[in-house]
Parts: structure tokens; C-alpha cells; sequence
């Protein structure tokens, strides 16, 4: 084992002319300064709107959504959470206070969920 060739390793050097060249940078102010300025005639030729045109109303628009009175009558003291921000999100504050909505279908998910604390009337 002592007799073991050893041979030289060779080490490869790249040569400054080797590396491979970087591009020049060119600094931030002269690269603008390079770009070509917009043209005044280039903004004039933006589109012109049309005009608005009223849409004929529809059938919906024109009917009367119901109206409901809603007023609390139970505490909420006790309740949970999901319950308290409800009857919060409708508006209501202390027992017998009461808003008037409009029927729609988050007002009725939302009675759905405090239907035992308030009580709800027709307008």
C-alpha cells in the first residue's frame, strides 16, 4: 500500500479573459433618460364615453319590498354569541327597542337565529 502512485491533481484556473463578462449597467438616470417621452397627440386619442342611457326600470325595482317591525323583548343575557351579534347586527339595543327592514334573505336567516327573543310584525 505504500506503493500507491499518487498523481498530480491539476487544478483548472480560469483566466481573467475566460469569465464570462458581465453587461454594463447603466444607471437608473441615464436609462430614463434613453426612454423616448410620451407624446402629447398619443393622450388626445383616448376613446370619448358614451353617454349614459337610462335603463327602463323593472318590475322589481318598482314593487314595494315587504317591511317587517322587529322588536326585542327577550333579554339577551344568557345567549350566544352568534345570537348577541345578531340581534346586534340588526340594530336592536335594549328590550322593547324595535327597527323596521326590509324583507330580503339575510334578514330572514337572521330571525331564523333570534326568533325566540324578538318578536316580528308586518308593516
Amino acid at each position: 500500500m505504500s506503493e500507491e502512485i499518487k498523481e498530480p491533481i491539476e487544478k483548472t484556473e480560469k483566466k481573467p479573459s475566460e469569465k464570462a463578462e458581465k453587461p454594463a449597467v447603466k444607471p437608473a438616470k441615464q436609462a430614463l433618460a434613453e426612454k423616448p417621452a410620451k407624446s402629447v397627440e398619443a393622450k388626445k386619442t383616448v376613446v370619448e364615453k358614451q353617454p349614459a342611457v337610462a335603463k327602463p326600470a323593472s318590475n322589481t325595482a318598482t314593487a314595494k319590498k315587504q317591511q317587517f317591525k322587529i322588536t326585542l323583548v327577550k333579554s339577551i343575557i344568557g345567549s350566544s354569541v352568534k345570537q348577541k351579534r345578531t340581534i346586534e347586527a340588526l340594530g336592536l339595543k335594549k328590550i322593547r327597542s324595535f327597527k323596521v327592514h326590509s324583507d330580503c334573505a339575510t334578514l330572514q336567516g337572521m330571525l331564523t337565529v333570534v326568533k325566540h327573543l324578538v318578536a316580528i310584525e308586518k308593516v
